[in-house]
This record gives structure tokens, sequence and C-alpha cells, in this order.
């Protein structure tokens, strides 16, 4: 079985946060000056440090989160949803950092970081729901396909110009 839905771009947001901010404040910041409710991130830049984690598929829990202080961010993709009712950001990244002379490449699942630069790109799905919820076979909280969502008012829907704001 697969969940799946027509969702086109209506929008696209670009900006940069500025150094000494926390990844998920800035985030939420985000949302609420832009109205996010579903989109697709991308970025890239450098971390004072971030907090990466995995999920462990036999326990079903995230294992404890590892800090990588001072790397370059080499990518960092994700998703905006909506999970409990509020903005939620799935983002995974891949950074690298020196150690011992040598380049060393480290990713995961992302539970927050402070800026040291980070330029971003938002695909905004607007008009999409895209609701969280538990899925019992993997205990993760994913897109659920909910009689609630509702395709109404995308067709033919023009991109919009994002407007200047400072995250």
């Amino acid at each position: 079985m697969i969940f799946s839905k027509d969702a086109p771009v209506s929008r696209v947001v670009v900006g940069r946060v500025h150094r000494g901010r926390r990844l998920q404040d800035a985030l939420a910041e985000l949302a609420a000056e832009h109205r996010l409710t579903a989109g697709w991130f991308s970025g890239l830049g450098a971390f004072e440090w971030v907090d990466v984690t995995e999920y462990c598929q036999s326990t079903r829990k995230y294992e404890e989160a590892h800090r990588f202080e001072r790397c370059e961010l080499l990518s960092m993709v994700g998703n905006q949803s909506i999970k409990d009712g509020e903005p939620f950001w799935h983002l995974h990244a891949t950074v690298s950092r020196r150690e011992g002379g040598q380049e060393v490449v480290y990713g995961g699942h992302v539970v927050d970081a402070q800026i040291f630069a980070l330029e971003f790109r938002v695909e905004c799905l607007d008009g999409v729901q895209l609701m969280r919820s538990l899925d019992e076979p993997t205990g993760l909280q994913l897109w659920a396909d909910t009689n609630e969502q509702s395709d109404q008012g995308l067709a033919g829907a023009e991109p919009q110009v994002a407007e200047e704001t400072s995250v």
C-alpha cells in the first residue's frame, strides 16, 4: 500500500538564518510568518553545533542524540507538515568536520542546532494538508491518509512571490 497525493508547489520561500539562532526557533518563526502548513525544505551552510539522532527500528525509539560542534552542513532536507495541530519540521542532515586531519561525514535526524550560517529554500504546498499520526507498523508519526485532506482549490494555483523577511 502507498499513500500519495498531488501536491503542486504553490510558492517558494528562500532566505537565510542569522548566526546564533536556534534552528527549531527559526523554523517556527518562519512557519508563522509565511503561514506554512506543508512544504519541502532544503538548506546548506554550517552549524556551531547540531544534535542528530537515529530511529532504532528494533526498539522503536530514537537513540540518544549526538552533538557535533563546528561542522559544515553539506545538506539538510526534510518536510513540514502538521503534528498534533502544530507545524512540525522533519529534517535530516549530513555534516562534515575535520578530525585527525581528515574530513569525517556524519548524518541523521536533526533534533536541533545552533546556526553559524544557513541558506534555505522551502517549496510550499499551500492548500495541501499533510497530517502526522502514529503508524503502528513502524511506531513513527508519519503522514496519514485522512478524510479531512482536500485537494480543492489546487488546480491552476499560481506560484506566489515570497515576501522578504528576516529570520
